[in-house]
């Protein structure tokens, strides 16, 4: 193998490096950050959708419990007509008798009314009911901001996951255009300089399977792109660039007790725990001995009527006959069948399930915020050493490239050289990979966005 063959393929290492992905770069036109990836996930996520829904509706629960306080007021209107044959009458005495032919009268009728019913005392029923309606309601609140939660660490996720596709697709054809241009060069030198036909085939069987592996990794970053698309609940464009949002940083700048302390008192999962404990708590109040107080009832109502003969009051819109009622009413329960105790067990049982849970997450997010910080830990310091490998690959390549051109080293141990420069680059992808699949778990367990430190 002559040296001049060496320059030609040592020279390729730099290209390969940075080359192909600033031309991939240049040619895309549209970018996608992580912010745009959220707002696309805020406006079209199924997820945040049902978690509005539910805010939604758990705010009518609200405004009926708090109207239940309130008096029931109905209006209705009516009109009838009743037409009667009778032959059956009654004689002097009182006796029945039967007449020889029917005795119609016909008679029509019209009435308005206004009905107002209010209970006055239920035991404090309906105020625990109301209650646990606002606590339903803040639930949901909770319930929404622990949705967008998943919904960013889901997009998160996938977005780097995008991004490492991408990165290890810009390597990947940067490696077939050097083995290209290998096979160029050595097919070019085989009749001149008398290089070896075993390395012309080694070099075409070496551009066949990195043509492979694009491939590969092409289908890889379009799955990709098709996760964040289902991830954000909207199209995306397959060909947008995407990027860091920011670099690694050293996780060692976190206060893990601050963190902790702030998921304790304001992690969504939390809160809507909290909220649902308390509902429960409310209702099993109302349910409790609450439930054996009489109901004290009142009621009142204004009505018009009248009622006629064959061509009145039908229709009437102003009858004469005015009505005005007022009463109290009081209503005792004796005996339901076991109804109110069956209701208190299970307001109990889910109350006490309610409290379960939020002591379980609460465990949850302490443990969980500090394994995942000792995950990032970790991961930073794989990073930390990868980037010192890769750089030290790289200047191997380098001394090996000046070594081979003054014939110290053969072909093929510059090649391996070269190789582990390629395997460290890719290790290097993986690590940063690593990093901020990492800080998203521990976003997930802190409940917001870790940001990186400031200066």
């Amino acid at each position: 193998m002559s040296g001049t063959l060496a320059l030609a393929l040592a020279a390729l290492l730099p290209a390969f490096l940075h080359g192909v992905a600033s031309a991939q770069d240049a040619m895309r036109t549209d970018t996608l950050s992580l912010s745009d990836a959220l707002v696309l996930a805020e406006r079209h996520s199924p997820e945040l959708a049902r978690a509005r829904n539910g805010v939604r509706a758990a705010g009518a629960g609200r405004r009926a419990a708090r109207a239940a306080l309130l008096p029931r007021v109905d209006a209705s209107t009516s009109f009838d007509v009743t037409r009667v044959r009778r032959f059956t009458t009654t004689d002097a005495f009182g006796d029945p008798a039967v007449r020889e032919e029917a005795v119609e009268t016909t008679s029509r009728g019209a009435s308005q009314g206004v009905f107002l019913d209010w209970t006055l005392f239920d035991g404090g029923r309906s105020l625990a009911g109301s209650r646990a309606a606002g606590a339903r309601h803040r639930a949901a609140v909770a319930a929404l901001e622990a949705a967008r939660s998943r919904v960013r660490a889901e997009v998160a996720r996938a977005y780097f996951q995008l991004l490492e596709r991408r990165r290890t697709l810009d390597i990947e054809r940067a490696i077939l255009e050097a083995r290209r241009r290998d096979l160029e060069t050595t097919e070019r030198l085989f009749p001149i300089v008398g290089v070896d036909l075993i390395d012309v085939l080694g070099a075409r069987i070496e551009v066949r399977r990195q043509e492979a592996v694009v491939a590969t990794a092409e289908e890889s970053a379009l799955a990709a792109g098709l996760e964040l698309a289902r991830a954000v609940g909207a199209k995306v464009d397959p060909e947008a660039r995407v990027g860091a949002p920011f670099e690694p940083f050293d996780p060692d700048s976190l206060d893990v007790g601050a963190l902790v302390r702030e998921a304790l008192a304001a992690h969504p999962e939390i809160r809507e725990l909290a909220a649902q404990a308390e509902a429960a708590g409310e209702e099993t109040w109302g349910t409790g001995w609450l439930a054996h107080l009489p109901d004290v009832t009142a009621g009142a109502s204004y009505l018009r009527s009248e009622f006629g003969g064959s061509t009145r009051p039908f229709f009437e819109l102003d009858p004469r006959d005015t009505a005005v009622s007022f009463g109290l009413r009081l209503t005792l329960p004796l005996f339901d069948g076991f109804a109110r105790h069956a209701e208190r067990v299970r307001s109990k049982t889910a109350a006490a399930d309610a409290e379960a849970a939020l002591r379980a997450r609460t465990l949850e997010a302490e443990t969980g915020i500090r394994a995942r910080f000792l995950e990032l830990r970790s991961a930073w310091r794989g990073l930390e050493i990868e980037v010192e490998t890769a750089k030290m690959a790289r200047e191997r390549a380098n001394l090996a490239r000046e070594t081979y051109a003054l014939g110290a080293i053969d072909f093929t141990r510059l090649q391996q050289i070269l190789d582990g420069a390629t395997e460290a680059e890719r290790a290097l992808v993986q690590r940063r990979s690593d990093y901020y699949r990492a800080l998203i778990e521990l976003e997930r367990a802190v409940g917001r966005p870790v940001a990186p430190p400031v200066g």
